[in-house]
């Protein structure tokens, strides 16, 4: 018995330390990995076989399954992988120290061991199943504006739970399963369609029937449900709805109707004598408070079950009030301009004085740019303006809005002398005599544009007229000691004029008429330095191309040039 138990005593020692010398640097025998025996193996071929064995599985499409609807999905293509070097470890360590104290124990019991995945962020199925992924839609009332009314139920969303269902792909790819079942959560929404339905039927109490507006126990108005449903706005409040109505389209609405009790407003403006600019306050008006009247008409209509609704007055602000007309800080002239307009028809000098009319009083804030066509507007006869000419394709044709030009020109020399950045100016395609070379500037609807910027810290008001024979601009702002001194260069590169033949059919054999003398084109710079405290401050040089005026003659249909020229055919709005 003694020696047994020494036997036994010096065997277990030695038995264990050989199992353990035996199972050193290798995985514990009965080791699985999800089904993947690795027992028995040296790290590297472990690690073989997990990438081959379970690699293969994340790499086999799988049937996801959503309702009714299917799709195979790539385990690997999502971003799940294997993280090789954890799941080993895990398998190494599995069993190491009970296997080593009880080495039969290997023999009796096998060890699964769970891999390790990397999951990716966010789940990104294929567009079939992607596209069963909404989000709750609340119940929303719609009044149109042609008076219908209408319910948008509500409708439940549905949502992958990323985490979870990433999991439960990978978990049936791993198993070697051919499908999964995913069950998005269902998102309720939060406006029920009851709710909607609720607030409809308000709004087609409010548009049943027409509605008066009081005055003093007096009606000055009735709005129709066909005036109302464009104004009627549905609101969503401390999660109700709430029914309102436009309280700008509600004043406007009631304008003709309130005008009797209403004052408009005076906008801070400017007096000027030609050298100082004075302020005149702006005064409040009287009108249709919006905002009180359209609260009354809901009060009215859904609370009080009156269609009799009291309107609302209160003040109305000017467009420009007192306070921004002072912070813009405009006292005194800085730069006048006057332009002769030469020959001029009755219909240029009107259309020369109506855009006068428009630009005089407009300010030019700090730091804002001038644009003569969005200042001025499209030359239309909708506006107002009438016919006179231009220069189109070489020629001086009819035109709506004729004199443009003269305008854009005078105001152009008013920013020139108050030292202002020109940032488009181009000149007329031909010289024209009776403006100072080089200091002209043409501008059209859609095409060529005239803009300065104000980079002065104060306003810029501009004052515009026009007489029949000259049209005068000047700026007021406040004196920033600068001073502007133009330089005129030589004119050079000089083109002679062409002549060019219109045919007139009315016109007897080889008969011509001449209809211009022609201007010689040429180049030639104009420099403006700017000064202030005698210090030159910038230094900008404008450069007027002027091609040549052709020397235009009007032939009869036998007329041949002698010069090799050609006889054009007139263009349809040509006038002989």
């Amino acid at each position: 018995m003694r020696l047994s138990a020494l036997a036994i005593g010096l065997g277990l020692p030695v038995l264990l330390a050989g199992n353990a010398l035996v199972t050193r640097g290798e995985v514990m025998r009965g080791t699985e990995v999800a089904g993947v025996d690795v027992g028995g193996l040296a790290p590297a071929a472990a690690r073989e076989r997990l990438v081959l064995d379970l690699g293969e599985r994340l790499s086999t499409p799988i049937a996801v399954r959503v309702g009714d609807v299917v799709a195979d999905v790539t385990p690997a293509s999502l971003g799940i992988a294997l993280d090789t070097d954890a799941t080993l470890d895990r398998a190494y360590r599995a069993g190491r120290v009970e296997g080593r104290l009880l080495p039969l124990l290997p023999l009796v019991r096998s060890r699964v061991v769970e891999p390790v995945l990397r999951y990716p962020r966010r789940l990104t199925l294929p567009r079939d199943l992607a596209a069963l992924e909404r989000r709750p839609r609340n119940a929303q009332p719609v009044v149109q504006e042609d008076g219908k009314i209408a319910v948008v139920p509500a409708a439940d969303g549905l949502r992958y739970q990323d985490t979870e269902s990433l999991r439960q792909i990978a978990a049936a790819a791993i198993a070697g399963e051919a499908a999964v079942t995913l069950t998005p959560t269902v998102r309720a929404a939060a406006v029920p369609t009851a709710a909607a339905e609720a607030t409809a039927g308000q709004a087609r109490e409010l548009l049943r029937l027409p509605i008066s507006i009081m005055h003093q126990g007096k009606r000055i108005g009735r709005l129709s449900p066909t005036e109302l449903a464009p104004l009627v706005r549905v609101r969503r409040e401390n999660g109700q709805f709430v029914l309102a109505i436009a309280p700008n389209g509600l004043r406007k609405a009631l304008t003709e109707d309130a005008a009797a009790i209403s004052k408009r407003p005076i906008d801070a403006h400017w007096k000027t004598d030609g050298q100082r600019a004075r302020l005149i306050p702006g005064r409040n008006g009287r009108g249709v408070d919006g905002g009180r009247t359209a609260d009354a008409i809901v009060a009215a209509v859904l609370k009080g079950d009156t269609r009799r609704v009291q309107v609302a007055l209160g003040a109305v602000e000017p467009s420009m009030t007192t306070a921004e007309a002072k912070a813009l800080d405009i006292k005194e002239k800085v730069s006048t301009v006057t332009t002769e307009l030469g020959p001029s028809s009755a219909n240029r000098i009107y259309n020369v004085r109506l855009m006068a009319r428009i630009l005089d009083g407009q300010v030019i804030a700090p730091g804002k740019t001038f644009s003569f066509n969005k200042r001025v507007g499209p030359r239309t006869p909708d506006r107002g303006f009438k016919e006179g000419q231009a220069i189109v394709g070489g020629l001086l044709l009819p035109s709506i809005g004729g004199g443009v030009c003269q305008v854009a020109t005078t105001i152009y020399g008013a920013a020139f002398y108050a030292g202002l950045p020109i940032a488009k100016r181009l000149n007329h395609a031909w010289y024209i005599s009776h403006y100072p070379p080089g200091m002209d500037a043409t501008v059209a609807d859609g095409g060529p544009d005239l803009e300065f910027t104000n980079d002065t810290p104060h306003g810029m008001l501009i004052r515009a007229w026009a007489t029949n024979t000259t049209m005068t601009v000047s700026l007021y702002s406040t004196n920033r000691g600068v001073r502007v001194t133009k330089r005129t260069g030589d004119a050079h590169s000089f083109v002679a004029p062409k002549d060019r033949y219109i045919l007139n059919p009315a016109l007897t054999a080889d008969e011509q008429i001449q209809e211009t003398t022609g201007e010689r084109g040429f180049v030639i710079a104009v420099e403006r330095i700017v000064k202030r405290n005698g210090k030159i401050i910038a230094t900008d040089t404008f450069r007027s191309n002027y091609i040549a005026e052709p020397r235009l003659f009007i032939v009869g249909p036998l007329f041949v040039p002698t010069d090799g020229g050609i006889v054009e055919d007139a263009p349809p709005e040509f006038r002989f």
